[in-house]
């Protein structure tokens, strides 16, 4: 698939899904940016959420960002066609997909932990 900037489905992909697809796409560019290191590992700045911090790193990793959200969309459209597929069959696919250990548990929500945190 290729996607373009102006896919109107992008968009609303974006939009529905803002509550954690913001956070992820932009831990995914930080994790590129930190040669893919854990977040642990991280500069404080930014492994502890400090808006200012992650308001920077959004605007210098914004080609990244959106290129995470577009990964996320076509995973979308691909899972959903396939799963429409295999229903037509007479298949059901029950499956939960996770992502890279512990990455949505621990760092799409990690800014509701309360002061630092070292492991």
């Amino acid at each position: 698939d290729r996607l373009e900037p102006e896919d109107e489905g992008l968009a609303a992909f974006c939009a529905g899904n803002a509550f954690w697809l913001e956070d992820y796409a932009l831990f995914m560019a930080l994790k590129g940016e930190n040669g893919q290191k854990s977040w642990f590992d991280w500069p404080d700045p930014v492994r502890l959420r400090q808006p200012e911090a992650l308001r920077r790193a959004a605007e210098r990793l914004a080609g990244p960002v959106r290129y995470w959200k577009g990964v996320q969309y076509l995973f979308h459209r691909q899972w959903t066609a396939l799963k429409a597929y295999a229903g037509e069959k007479g298949v059901s696919i029950d499956v939960s997909l996770c992502t890279e250990c512990g990455l949505c548990r621990s760092v799409c929500r990690f800014g509701a932990i309360e002061g630092e945190v070292r492991i």
